[in-house]
């Protein structure tokens, strides 16, 4: 979701995805090209927040049980309304690797109270560095 003014250069300060519309990007590969077209649509000094669910280890029932799998036990076989819906469930570390791999140098992961609930936060700014811009 992209909120506030979009520029003349159809670029915005800020970006938001909430509801965990972010951790239903599967692959690194997904993941990478979302964080990277984010930051394109930012305008300098911009910033997103990415929010989604606590990162919570998956257990040996989990995985016996196929309610989570692939890499780490990482994606989890969600079911709402009847149909299937996956979601990849980041720690703290995962997503610090994207931010480094995304060569985003301004970010921040934290867990906060979100709507009477514990919620995983991802801020990121589109900033200026010796390379060009991140």
């Amino acid at each position: 979701m992209l909120s506030r003014v979009q520029t003349a250069s159809n670029t915005f300060d800020v970006a938001v995805c909430l509801w965990s519309a972010f951790y239903e990007l599967l692959t690194s590969a997904e993941q990478l090209v979302a964080v990277r077209e984010i930051t394109r649509i930012l305008q300098l000094g911009g910033w997103a927040l990415v929010e989604g669910p606590p990162y919570v280890p998956a257990t040996p029932d989990d995985l016996q049980g196929g309610k989570r799998y692939g890499p780490e036990g990482r994606i989890a076989a969600d079911v709402i309304e009847g149909l299937s819906n996956p979601h990849y469930r980041y720690d703290a570390a995962t997503l610090v690797y994207l931010m480094q791999v995304g060569g985003i140098r301004e970010y921040r992961v934290s867990i906060e109270p979100w709507a009477g609930r514990p919620r995983q936060l991802l801020y990121f700014e589109k900033s200026v560095s010796r390379r060009g811009t991140t």
